[in-house]
């Protein structure tokens, strides 16, 4: 078994890390890749998987990011990202994309999603560089989310042409029609995680 995406980088795991990671490989885990969601912690995942053989890291900037941050601070987040890409132990670009699910109650603005967009584009940009694939997270904004992928899949726009990318869409929860679409795609792969475990699955089931 292993883990494709964890977070044991997280605060929530301070009291008993070493003992959680010793117990999943003593229980016949092969390998984890820990998930970065901003700099400081995809940093921390590389820490994690330079003092662990069998853990590997993702880095990558949330897109919940770019909903706070102004795109003007592109330049110092994404030369970080870069050199953190070439590290021997990162596997993958993510967890990245967007995510217009607003939390508070207020509306996700048109700026907000075009920051997400722009940054979502900026690192696929270092996924293609690095010969990386791209875990996607993705809320809410599935039309969005499948116009960027087609583009990069069949080189649209020929400066953006990454059509050897491969893009796994974590956490999957695109209804009937989207996952139409996202199979017709090439290098596009599907995770299934704690989302099947939500409540109401009958009537989720129904969009299928």
């Amino acid at each position: 078994m292993i883990d494709t995406h964890a977070h044991l980088d997280f605060s929530e795991f301070d009291q008993d890390r070493e003992e959680v990671i010793t117990r999943f490989f003593e229980h016949g885990g092969k390998a984890i890749v820990n998930i970065g969601v901003d700099i400081e912690r995809s940093k921390k995942s590389i820490a994690l998987a330079e003092k662990h053989e069998n853990i590997f890291a993702a880095v990558g900037m949330h897109p919940e990011f770019f909903a706070k941050e102004d795109w003007g601070n592109k330049g110092d987040w994404a030369d970080d990202l870069k050199k953190l890409a070439g590290h021997k132990k990162v596997v993958a670009i993510g967890e990245i994309g967007l995510d217009y699910f607003s939390r508070s109650g207020e509306v996700v603005s048109a700026k907000q999603k075009q920051n997400q967009k722009n940054g979502f584009l900026a690192q696929i940009e270092i996924a293609k560089d690095s010969g990386l694939p791209v875990i996607v997270h993705c809320r809410e904004a599935w039309d969005d989310l499948y116009d960027i992928i087609k583009t990069f899949n069949v080189g649209e726009t020929p400066t953006l042409n990454v059509s050897n990318t491969r893009f796994v869409l974590h956490c999957y929860s695109g209804g009937k029609k989207d996952t139409g679409r996202f199979l017709k795609l090439p290098n596009v792969y599907f995770s299934f995680s704690g989302n099947i475990t939500y409540p109401k699955p009958a009537e989720r089931a129904k969009q299928f």
